[in-house]
């Protein structure tokens, strides 16, 4: 299985590892990686809408934490 995020599989490796002490497959630790990338557009789009709806062209540190808020 080919990683094809935009995130190294060693980080996937180390994200699993920090909750445990067991070995991480390289699949397995693909996997955690394609998901978080796919929550952080989720959180990412939802975060332009509101930057858009308020009429502004920059996203912010709050526009973040509201699209984190909805996605809960």
């Amino acid at each position: 299985m080919t990683n094809t995020t935009q995130f190294s599989t060693s980080i996937g490796k180390r994200t699993i590892k920090s909750e445990s002490n067991m070995r991480v497959s390289k699949p397995a630790a693909n996997k955690i990686l394609r998901v978080t990338e796919e929550y952080c557009e989720e959180i990412a789009e939802t975060a332009i809408q509101i930057a858009e709806n308020q009429g502004r062209e920059t996203v912010r540190r709050e526009d973040i934490r509201q699209a984190l808020r909805q996605h809960r």
